[in-house]
């Protein structure tokens, strides 16, 4: 419409312009002033139904055209049909053809041949002023019509033109801007002195959220957007593109529509115009998502830093829990009177609660040792709750609701623990003004995989539950829970690893974990464990476990501390075993030499970790050089010489620090009992 427009508006000036211009002529020419005025009015009228704009565009387009054509034709006849005035037909049916519609075209030369054909023939004197062709209209005719012939193909071949030149830009144009939509960056122009946008890209609003009019209406909407802190690089980026800089970029944090910060890549071009004026033009790079990637890499840095720390600081302090608290038992043996039993006693406890926290800390660093076991739901929950009682709030009710026929699972019972710590605790903090929570544990028979859980296998599971009334959560949030690092709280609140944690240790364990939440209506994660056959004996604690009967045969420690060393050949020699001792392996090696032979060696107690060759290296050359001993490892954290991941490798036997009497008695007469490593 617009193109109409512009042409319509130029080719009615000029009938305009033939209104003024045939009376004028008429009268210049002699022609009476009644006669003149009759042709006026004739134009007159086609002029007004050309600015008559409650006709359609086409209705107006006749009516300029024929308007023209008539003037033309007037003309003619004004001369007298003077043959210099008939080429003003031809010129005015090449301009006609400017409108690229066919029926002011058709029109138009449908008045020529009317004009030049019937009236040329029936009144050639009224058409042309020459002799020849008074006497031979016809030929004249045919003449004539062969200009307008090739006036009209002049026309139509320039229209043709046009229209191709047209779609080829207009296929140009649908090209870049798809192209420019395409972009997953913010395109854009703007004015070089205002700093107003004369052109933003569609992918500002999927981006900021702003809609586009927002950003070509006020020359002040990016500033108002910056963050705050950073307005002042914004401001120096403009200060440099406006000083004559062709390239610059920079970087800062802009406000989204929805409150959320966004990190920006600027990119400006400044580009000059022929006629002189600049316009910046450049592109906006979202690097939120890297920002956020590089932030969680420096976390994981800081993290792994930091259990590496807590990994060697829990290892040096499972050394001297070893002693004390083996000492405490060596010491309880002994008669006391009530008040030294009090304070061994304290010592005792003390120590198990220290030893406790090394355990957390392991956690934490990953090198806590995995051991699998067969768990009775029924007792671990009953034995849990106490602690959850005191996660818990008082002004949150908690209820626990078990199943008589739960069954087990296998899983190691510690990190099962804390999958439903963590799922207790963040529960709690979902309900900041109270609410109830349920911890369930139930059993059932899955034979279709239910909503949200496509690859549960059918079979029978183990299905804990932790259902809150907290704030719940929407479904962008619940896609990304268990995405590490990924957190609702508040900054410094969380660390985005505790569901990613929970994840984690489910799928290590073979099972499977869903959620289900809304805002406002509490959240529910469903746990699916594979059951496994019951083991027939509920398993007794280790400080309940009966002593073993006194030991017989030669037993090799290995261990670089000498607090524990001494601890172990004392509570070994005291139960009937000969020991010999040494401070790290190349002293065993050497001890090993001496004997030649002479002393047999039943077992080997060595720790994991020693300067220079490990406990996994020397049981290694030990065993080649003597084929029938037995070993046990003993360590307070996981290596990768005696597990993977964590886990034990196959036939491997260790003695976690720190041990009792009983538990190191124990594990050695199953290690002489068994078969060799």
């Amino acid at each position: 419409m617009a193109f109409w427009l512009k042409r319509h508006s130029a080719i009615r000036l000029l009938l305009v312009a033939h209104l003024i211009a045939v009376p004028f002529f008429g009268i210049a020419v002699g022609v009476g002033i009644g006669h003149v005025l009759q042709e006026a009015a004739v134009l007159a009228g086609f002029t007004m139904l050309a600015y008559t704009r409650r006709l359609r565009p086409r209705a107006q387009s006749s009516a300029v055209c024929v308007g023209l054509l008539s003037a033309a034709g007037m003309l003619v006849h004004l001369s007298g049909g003077y043959i210099e005035v008939h080429f003003h037909f031809f010129v005015l049916i090449g301009l006609i053809t400017l409108y690229e519609d066919w029926i002011p075209f058709l029109l138009s030369i449908g008045y020529v041949v009317l004009h030049h054909g019937i009236v040329g023939v029936l009144d050639p004197g009224s058409v042309y002023n020459h002799a020849d062709a008074l006497a031979h209209p016809w030929t004249w005719a045919a003449i004539h019509g062969g200009f307008v012939f090739a006036a009209s193909v002049v026309g139509l071949v320039s229209w043709r033109l046009n229209e191709l030149s047209r779609d080829e830009a207009a296929a140009t144009g649908t090209r870049f801007r798809d192209l420019v939509q395409s972009v997953d960056a913010i395109v854009w122009e703007a004015d070089a002195h205002t700093g107003r946008f004369t052109f933003v890209s569609e992918e500002a609003q999927r981006m900021l959220g702003y809609p586009i009019d927002a950003w070509l209406a006020d020359s002040r909407f990016w500033t108002t957007i910056v963050h705050p802190e950073d307005r002042h690089i914004v401001a120096a980026h403009l200060d440099r593109s406006k000083r004559g800089a062709n390239v610059d970029d920079a970087e800062y944090r802009v406000i989204a529509a929805d409150g959320r910060v966004r990190f920006l890549h600027v990119i400006v071009r400044v580009v000059t115009r022929p006629d002189g004026e600049r316009s910046l033009r450049g592109i906006m790079l979202d690097l939120t998502a890297q920002r956020s990637l590089e932030e969680q890499l420096r976390q994981a840095q800081k993290i792994d830093a930091i259990g590496r720390l807590a990994g060697g600081i829990a290892h040096d302090f499972n050394n001297l829990l070893t002693v004390i608290a083996g000492r405490v038992q060596l010491l309880r043996q002994v008669p006391h009177n009530e008040y030294e039993t009090r304070q061994l006693d304290l010592v005792k406890t003390t120590a198990a609660r220290a030893t406790a926290l090394t355990k957390q800390l392991l956690a934490f660093s990953r090198k806590q040792i995995l051991s699998p076991k067969i768990i009775r739901v029924t007792d671990m929950v009953r034995e849990f709750e106490p602690l959850l009682r005191r996660l818990i709030g008082e002004d949150i009710v908690v209820s626990v609701r078990v199943a008589p026929d739960v069954g087990c699972l296998r899983a190691d019972p510690s990190q099962l623990e804390q999958v439903i710590m963590n799922l207790v605790v963040n529960a709690r903090d979902a309900m900041p003004n109270g609410g109830r929570l349920l911890l369930e544990a139930t059993s059932e028979t899955v034979t279709s995989a239910p909503p949200g859980q496509p690859e549960l296998p059918p079979g029978p599971y183990v299905v804990l539950r932790v259902v809150d009334t907290g704030i719940g959560m929407d479904e962008a949030t619940r896609a990304k829970i268990f995405e590490p690092f990924f957190t609702t709280k508040q900054l410094g609140l969380g660390t985005g690893l505790g569901l990613a944690t929970v994840y984690g240790i489910v799928k290590q364990t073979d099972g499977y974990i869903s959620v289900e939440s809304e805002i406002g209506a509490g959240t529910t994660f469903t746990l699916y464990f594979p059951r496994v056959p019951s083991p027939g004996e509920r398993s007794v604690r280790d400080d309940a476990m009966p002593s073993p009967p006194p030991g017989r045969g030669t037993i090799l420690v290995v261990e670089d501390e000498e607090g524990v060393r001494d601890l172990a050949a004392e509570i070994l020699q005291g139960h009937g075993y000969d020991v010999i001792t040494a401070g790290d392996a190349k002293e065993a090696l050497l001890t090993n030499e001496q004997l030649n032979g002479a002393t047999h060696i039943d077992l080997l107690l060595a720790d994991v970790v020693m300067p220079g060759m490990s406990g996994a290296e020397l049981a290694a050359e030990l065993t080649r050089i003597r084929p029938g001993m037995r070993v046990l490892y003993m360590s307070g954290y996981s290596d990768n010489a005696i597990s993977t991941r964590g886990t034990l490798l196959p036939g491997t036997r260790l003695l976690e620090k720190p041990f009792t009497d009983v538990e190191l008695l124990t594990s050695v007469s199953d290690a002489l009992g068994e078969s060799t490593n």
